[in-house]
């Protein structure tokens, strides 16, 4: 369907046996390196997936200033532009999320695993709404085969399940949220 190229499976490793001396980390400590890399690719998925939103509704307005509609351009309809400023405002908001989430997982933070389950959740959201709208706002040419608008919002289908799904994403937020307010009684941060 989409992300041609990328493979999504699994694998399976029975009776490996691994020397001490080859142990990253410590016995037992795996998690939690996973989890550190975890969020690096929530982070990078997430400004993947907002930059193909963008470009989409670069390529949308150059589109709607083409196309003429009502005797006028499609770019002169109110509702067209309401539509493409929500759309820049969402990518700038989860962009924003995501440039946070980057900074918590530099310095360490123990909101580094919630931030980046945030950004990659709402990224990932937003970047397909925007995507959608731009397909439906370039009409029959955004439903061709070879429309890289078309092309980036089947992407992005394989980006919401990539790396956690999204119902997984908001799973690990309320446990972080839940794991704080009870331990330090308070929520963000």
């Amino acid at each position: 369907m989409g992300l041609d190229g990328w493979s999504f499976g699994g694998m399976v490793i029975r009776d490996l046996k691994i020397p001490r001396s080859n142990v990253l980390h410590g016995e037992g400590k795996g998690l939690d390196v996973l989890k550190r890399h975890f969020a690096y690719w929530r982070i990078l998925i997430s400004m993947l997936c907002l930059g193909s939103a963008y470009q989409a509704i670069e390529e949308t307005i150059a589109f709607c200033k083409e196309r003429s509609i009502f005797g006028g351009r499609l770019s002169d309809l109110q509702s067209v532009g309401h539509r493409l400023a929500e759309s820049v405002t969402y990518i700038e908001a989860a962009k924003s999320l995501c440039i946070k989430a980057a900074k918590a997982i530099d310095e360490s933070s123990n909101n580094a695993l919630k931030l980046s389950s945030m950004a990659k959740w709402y990224s990932t959201e937003v970047a397909y709404k925007c995507l959608h709208m731009c397909v439906r706002l370039q009409g029959a040419r955004g439903y061709e085969f070879n429309n890289s608008t078309r092309r980036r919002l089947l992407d992005i289908e394989g980006f919401l399940i990539a790396d956690g799904s999204n119902d997984l994403m908001k799973s690990i937020i309320y446990k972080e949220l839940v794991g704080k307010h009870i331990y330090n009684k308070t929520l963000l941060r």
